[in-house]
Order: structure tokens, then sequence, then C-alpha cells
């Protein structure tokens, strides 16, 4: 049975983020409002981990231990940085995500959040601290003066209930305390890699953190903001991980199309000359997620994404030096097609109704039922600042089933250029338009925003003002999950599935 896409094609969005450029790229203007306009009284605010060493060592044995210093030397030595973070911003791991431990600590160096990452991360962490110091509901009256003395993430620990949630990553879990640091920290502009040995001064920072907010209202200085990794079972932020088997029959279902086999056919030759260059792309235990290209296409574009983000040639550890500089051409003419194939690949997944229903929808009515939550409290209490830490693969994802304009139109190439690039955010805020009066839709709008700048919705082509409401939000909630009862449905698919987890 032809399944029903989610949204129809829409139009172009020019975008300058290339998935390998290591910018966050940027969007144009969403709506007829300004980003300014009105109140934000809720903050639900993905984000990928920062920049990280390549998930695996695809080099040749022979430049094996070359490349591992190289990456050593640009992640912490131990965990003693680690330890002082969570000093600040304690970790919390539920039992049935591997017993309580990291799924990402076993093959260092690889897979592991660089110092450069770090600094991404305090360096998002502070603009969301300036934004929403500007913008945030309790900068009514005060906006011009709020954080002339540096300490606007101090008052957001005073009017925002700050939750944190993560998958079970090191990478991701440290990535959202450096993010945390940066929100509620000082100025303190170093690197982190100057701090390593030391304690970042983890406990006079909570103390400050905490004396500022005692002021108005008493705070253990022990339970300031935690770091969450939820029951495995219930949590929202990776499919993959709450319900493995239940992923691969829905991947399988779309890699077995004839469409997939025919297109990800045309990618093996541009495979096997990857393999030749770089054979660890043929090393036993990597999960291939199907098709005749045979290989990993995320671990493919990790070797050019990482080295371009540290100002490494491609062809470094790959051969000879008399070799080098025929083989640095040839990986470089294989950089932008990896990228894209790694991108068709994905959206062929997220054209699937089921398969877009299993990863975008469990978060993305999270976040709706917390909207209803703030509107119905009328800023009586603290409005919600939820940060979730994950994958690029879960904020494609999102945007998919948000049902992004720029990701619509298969004639585009806009697509083929976008994946999200280390420490990219995609925010939604709930806010409170300026002397509105009536009910939640006269009175409120959601914004999404990526990397800071608006993205437009096809759900929001037709409408006048190009606002999305909260009834909108809830009415692509409710069409995404359509997707889930087509799996459900006999008619529709013959794999039985369990969707308890859900």
């Amino acid at each position: 049975n032809k399944r029903k896409r989610p949204y129809p094609g829409a139009t172009r969005w020019v975008s300058s983020a290339s998935a390998s450029s290591g910018n966050r790229g940027s969007t144009r203007p969403s709506t007829s409002r300004s980003d300014d306009d009105g109140i934000v009284e809720g903050v639900f605010l993905f984000h990928r981990h920062g920049d990280r060493t390549p998930a695996r060592r695809l080099v040749p044995d022979t430049y094996a231990e070359h490349e591992n210093v190289f990456w050593t030397e640009r992640i912490p030595k131990g965990a003693s940085l680690y330890d002082s973070l969570s000093d600040l911003f304690p970790t919390d791991i539920h039992f049935s995500n591997n017993d309580g431990k990291f799924f990402d600590t076993r093959r260092a160096p690889y897979g592991f959040l660089t110092w450069k990452g770090m600094d991404q991360m305090r360096s998002v962490g502070r603009e969301c601290a300036l934004r929403y110091a500007r913008l945030g509901h309790q900068a009514i009256g005060n906006k011009d003066n709020y954080c002339a003395d540096g300490a606007a993430g101090r008052e957001l620990l005073k009017h925002w209930d700050i939750q944190v949630f993560s998958t079970c990553y090191l990478r991701t879990v440290k990535s959202v305390q450096c993010f945390l640091h940066g929100l509620l920290g000082t100025d303190d502009q170093r690197s982190y890699e100057e701090f390593q040995g030391c304690d970042i001064k983890a406990q006079s920072l909570r103390d400050e953190i905490a004396l500022e907010a005692a002021r108005e209202r008493p705070i253990d200085p022990n339970d300031l903001v935690g770091v969450y990794v939820r029951d495995r079972s219930i949590d929202t932020l990776n499919a993959f991980d709450r319900n493995p088997d239940l992923m691969k029959d829905l991947v399988s279902e779309v890699v077995n199309t004839d469409h997939f086999q025919k297109h990800d056919a045309l990618a093996k030759p541009l495979a096997l000359k990857l393999c030749d260059l770089l054979p660890g792309l043929l090393a036993p235990g990597q999960k291939l997620f199907g098709g005749p290209s045979g290989i990993n296409w995320i671990h493919a574009a990790d070797h050019f994404i990482c080295r371009r983000s540290h100002g490494r040639p491609y062809s470094e550890f790959c051969a000879g030096t008399n070799d080098d500089r025929r083989i640095e051409e040839a990986l470089a003419s294989m950089r932008r097609p990896v990228i894209q194939h790694l991108a068709w690949r994905f959206r062929q997944w997220y054209k699937s109704a089921p398969l877009l229903a299993a990863i975008a929808a469990p978060p993305l009515r999270e976040i709706e039922g917390q909207i209803r939550q703030a509107i119905d409290n009328g800023g009586e209490r603290r409005a919600p600042m939820v940060i979730y830490s994950c994958h690029d693969v879960t904020i494609l994802s999102i945007l998919y089933g948000l049902g992004a304009e720029f990701l619509e139109d298969d004639d585009s190439n806009d697509w083929k250029c976008f994946w999200p690039s280390y420490a990219s955010t995609l925010i939604i805020e709930l806010v409170r338009m300026k002397e509105a009066k009536g009910d939640v839709d006269d009175t409120h709008i959601l914004r999404i925003i990526v990397n800071g700048k608006p993205v437009r919705l096809v759900a929001m082509q037709k409408k006048l003002d190009k606002d999305l409401r909260l009834s909108d939000f809830s009415a692509i909630i409710d069409m995404l999950e359509e997707g889930e009862r087509l799996a459900d449905d006999p008619a529709c698919s013959s794999v039985k599935r369990d969707m308890s987890g859900w």
C-alpha cells in the first residue's frame, strides 16, 4: 500500500548551511512578525552535541596509531573535567540504559566530545542566556540594562523552571553540561582546555548561582540543575534506543522498497572507492541499516566532517607522502556526494509516515502537553525551559515531522545540502503577544527557530498571518500520529509491532 506523506510539497528555501562546513547554518525569516515580538513564556530547546571525534577509525591499520594520537590530543584526558561539570550539573542515568552506564565510552578516542565541541556548547548556552534575558517573560520593562553586569544566566535560574534531558551518551550529557555552564555561568571566555586538571571553579560557581537565586527564593545549592537520562522505555529522545526492534522493522520496510534499492545501488561505486581509501568502513560490527551500497554512510560522512572541522586534509593518515596529493583530490571529490547520499537515505526514512511518527511524534506531543500546562499556569509559576540534548538524526526528524518548507520539495537541492551540524539548535518558543486577550489561539503563538533563524512550515502556507498557533501545532502532531496508526493497520503492513514502549 502506498503511504501518504505527512505534508505535500512546498516552496523552495534558500540555505547557506552545508553539512560539511561545520557552520550552524541559517534560514530566512518565516513569519510576518519579527522574531522579537511578544514575550517568551516557554522554551523547548533541542540541541545536537558539540564537535566530536569520528565515531570509528577508518584509516588503514598502518596509520592507526597516528590517527589515535591525533584525536586523543583533542579530547579531555580522563574524567576530571566531566566530574567537575557533574559537580555543578549532576547526571542521573536510569538503570534501564545500559545498567546506568554511557553507551559510547568503549572506543576512546572515537565518538568523544572534543575541546572544540565543549567550547561550542558553552557559547550556544551563552547565546540563549542573552536571548531570554532580553525576550523572556522576566525581562519586561528591563530589556536595556538586564545584561549589563553579566548576570543574565543567574537571573534565568530565578525565573525559569529549567529541566534537562539527554540521551545516554557521554558526548550528549557533557554537551548539555557545557551548554548549562554557558546558560547559567559567568562570562569567562577561556577554552575548556585551559581548565584541564583543575575543577573549573565548580564549587565557587555553584555558590555564586545559589547566592544570587537565594536573594528572592531559597534554593538548595546541592540541587540546582541536573541532567536526566530517563527510563529507556519511555524516553522520547531516541527511538532507536527506545525500541530498536521496532525501528529495525520500520527501517527495513523503507530499505526493501524497489525505489530505495535502485537508488542506493547507484552509490555502490562511490562506496567501493571510499573503502579502498578508508578500509575501516568494511570493519565488522558496524550498523549498516541495509541497502546494496553496503556501508555505514554516517561513518563515511564523519571522515569528511571531522577533518574539515579541525582543518585537516582528508588524506591525512590515509596514505604515504608520495600519494597524498592524489588521494586528497580523490577524497575531496567524494565529500559532497557522500553527504548528499546520507541526506537522501534519511530523507527516504522520514518520508515514511510510520517511521517518522515513531521518531518525531513522541517529543512533539510531550512538548504540546508542557505548553498547555504553561498556559494554564498563567504566569503564576516559573516558566518552563526544557532542554533536550540529542543527535543530528533527532533534530532532522523533528524538522521533517513539523513540515519545514525547505525539506519538502523533492526537486530542490536544499535538502541535499542540509545536515544538522555540531551544536545545532532547534527551539520551539511559546510567545504571548503583547496586549493580547482571549483564548489560547488569540493570546499565544509558537515560534520555530533553527540556529537562531525562524523556519517556515508547510502547514502555515495558506494562513494569511503565517503564525503558528497551538491548534496548528496540535494538528501537525495529530497528522504525525496518524502515521503510527498506519503502522498498526494490517491493511498497510504485515509486520507485527509492539507500540507499548512509545
